[in-house]
C-alpha cells in the first residue's frame, strides 16, 4: 500500500468517527429529550478524545510528511498535494492542543447548549452566563496552546479564515460601521413608513414548513440527500456524502424567521451536496 493510500485509509476512518459525532450532535438539537444531555455530553467527549488521539498520532504525522515530500513537485491543483497541505496544517494546529482539553470542550459545549436553549426561551441570560464563562475559558486555553503573535483571537480566527488577523477584521468593520450607521439614520429620518404587517400576521406553522421546504428545493437543495428539521439555533450538518441536513425555527408571527434561516442553511448544504464523490472520506 502506498503512503497516500495508507493515509487516506486513516483519514477516512477519522472522518467516519467525526460524522458519527455529528449525528449525535444533530440528534441532540433536533430529537433528544432534555434529560439526555449528560449522557450525550459524555458520548461526544469520548468520541472527540478518540478522534483527536487518532489524528494527532505520530503515525499520521509521519504519513503526512511522507505524502508532502512525495507531492512536493506536483502542481498546486493535484488532489494528493492539496490533501497533504490541508492535513499538515490541521495536524500542526491540533497536536498543540491536549486531548483532555478537546474532550472537555466537547462535554462543556454539549451541556451548555441545553442551558442556552432554556435561557433563550425564558429570556434569562444570567442562567447561561456560567456556561459561557466556561466556554470562553476553554477557548482561551486552546488559543494559548496554539499560540499567536498579536492578539489571542488570532489563534481561533485562523481555524476559519487561514492567515486572517483580528486587526484586519477590526479594520474591515471599522470602515463599514460609520457608513452603515449613516445609512440607517437616513432611513430613520426619511419619514417614510413601510407597512410590513404582512410579515407579522399569524402564519400556520405547518404551512410555513411547506413554504420553507418548497423554497429551498427551488434554489437547489436536494431532499433525496438531506432533510430539514426544527432546532433552537438553525444549522447545517454533513453526516455523509449523501446526507447533508439543515434545520430552521418557526415563529407564527414572524415569517422571515423560518424562511431566511432555511435559505441560509440551504446555501451551506448545497455546497456540501455538490462535493464530488471522489473526495468522500478525504480532507
Amino acid at each position: 500500500m502506498s503512503k497516500a493510500a495508507e493515509l487516506k485509509d486513516r483519514i477516512r476512518e477519522i472522518q467516519r468517527l467525526s460524522q458519527a459525532s455529528a449525528v449525535l450532535s444533530w440528534d441532540q438539537q433536533c430529537n433528544m429529550p432534555p434529560l439526555g444531555a449528560q449522557s450525550r455530553a459524555e458520548q461526544l467527549a469520548t468520541l472527540s478524545k478518540i478522534i483527536h488521539e487518532k489524528f494527532t498520532s505520530d503515525e499520521v504525522g509521519a504519513l503526512i510528511d511522507d505524502l508532502s515530500a512525495e507531492t512536493s513537485s506536483a502542481s498546486m491543483d493535484d488532489d494528493e498535494k492539496a490533501m497533504a497541505r490541508v492535513l499538515k496544517r490541521n495536524y500542526d494546529r491540533l497536536t498543540k492542543v491536549p486531548t483532555a482539553l478537546v474532550a472537555e470542550e466537547a462535554e462543556v459545549t454539549t451541556l451548555a447548549h441545553e442551558v442556552w436553549v432554556k435561557a433563550r426561551k425564558e429570556n434569562d441570560f444570567k442562567s447561561f452566563f456560567p456556561s459561557l464563562e466556561k466556554i470562553i475559558d476553554i477557548k482561551r486555553q486552546i488559543a494559548e496552546y496554539i499560540g499567536f503573535d498579536e492578539h489571542i483571537y488570532d489563534a481561533l480566527l485562523d481555524a476559519y479564515e487561514p492567515g486572517m488577523k483580528t486587526k484586519e477584521v477590526e479594520r474591515i468593520f471599522n470602515e463599514l460601521r460609520p457608513k452603515l450607521v449613516h445609512f440607517v439614520k437616513q432611513i430613520q429620518d426619511s419619514g417614510t413608513e413601510v407597512d410590513d404587517s404582512i410579515l407579522k400576521r399569524k402564519y400556520d406553522i405547518e404551512k410555513q414548513k411547506e413554504i420553507a421546504n418548497d423554497v429551498v428545493k427551488r434554489i437547489g437543495y436536494d431532499f433525496s440527500r438531506g432533510r430539514q428539521d426544527i432546532a433552537a439555533l438553525p444549522f447545517c450538518t454533513t453526516l455523509g456524502n449523501g446526507d447533508v441536513r439543515i434545520t430552521t425555527r418557526f415563529d407564527d408571527h414572524f415569517l422571515q424567521s423560518s424562511l431566511f434561516a432555511s435559505m441560509h442553511e440551504a446555501g451551506h448544504a448545497i455546497y456540501e451536496q455538490g462535493i464530488p464523490e471522489k473526495y468522500d472520506g478525504t480532507a
